[in-house]
């Protein structure tokens, strides 16, 4: 009998996730915003006064919130203030390793 999957969702713009991006439970929309961010040096600014609205028709609707939560949750993981579980159920198989955050 197969393990009931644990529905996650990307904690920056909360859609559901079947897997982590980046180190941290993020979709992959976030984490390639995220590293092209960084990557091309973008400026941002807010332009919802800091009040940080998530929309459910998009994904953030403000870019500098959406980086800054991105942002503070890759260095909380990679503090070690995030840590993930592994879940072995049998060794030999490796397609049986799953990480629960």
């Amino acid at each position: 009998m197969a393990r009931p999957r644990k529905i996650l969702n990307c904690l920056v713009c909360c859609v559901p996730i079947t897997h982590a991006h980046m180190g941290v439970d993020s979709c992959r929309a976030c984490g390639v915003f995220y590293r092209r961010t960084l990557k091309l040096k973008y400026r941002l600014e807010c332009t919802c006064g800091g009040k940080d609205i998530t929309r459910k028709d998009k994904i953030v609707s403000c870019r500098k919130c959406r980086f800054e939560k991105m942002r503070e949750l890759v260095n909380r993981a990679t503090a070690g203030e995030i840590t993930c579980v592994v879940d072995v159920t049998s060794i030999t198989n490796l397609h049986a390793v799953t990480l629960h955050c």
